[in-house]
């Protein structure tokens, strides 16, 4: 199983413990959580939009794992289609509960530049998504004047 990118355990992780204080982050890993908790939020909304469009998504057939991959995408893929012909879409409005658009902060480049290959080992594809998180808290702090790690 490949690793994944992970939040910092130590500070604060979940986004409703964050209400009111954005203005209050501290530190790199702090805003890092913040970050990651906003996206975790957003692919959580985007995903019930799609549940809501494509009933198969809510109640998956035991098809075989790879089909049940591909499901998925392919209903991505007209999802965001249909979002890029009609801009108000019912569905996606529903759950889009701020209103806000997401906004690259990093640049895709630079994160897949940093991004560990798959061709290598398990514990270190694990150090190499901890200095990726790393890089990209560094990157977010510098952008907000807080202090890196």
């Amino acid at each position: 199983m490949t690793d994944y990118l992970k939040s910092y355990q130590e500070k604060i992780y979940y986004l409703h413990e964050y209400r009111g204080r954005q203005q209050n982050l501290t530190g790199a890993r702090e805003l890092f959580n913040y970050k990651y908790s906003s996206l975790m939020n957003v692919i959580e909304r985007y995903f019930e939009a799609l549940k809501s469009r494509f009933f198969i998504l809510k109640m998956m057939p035991p098809y075989p794992l790879h089909k049940q991959s591909m499901i998925v995408i392919v209903a991505c893929i007209i999802h965001n289609f249909i979002r890029s012909e009609i801009y108000a879409d019912v569905d996606f409005i529903e759950y889009d509960d701020d209103g806000r658009n997401i906004k690259n902060e990093i640049e895709v480049e630079e994160i897949e530049k940093a991004s560990p290959s798959m061709h290598t080992s398990q514990s270190q594809r694990s150090c190499e998504m901890v200095q990726l998180r790393d890089s990209i808290a560094n990157a977010i702090a510098i952008t907000h004047d807080v202090p890196t790690i």
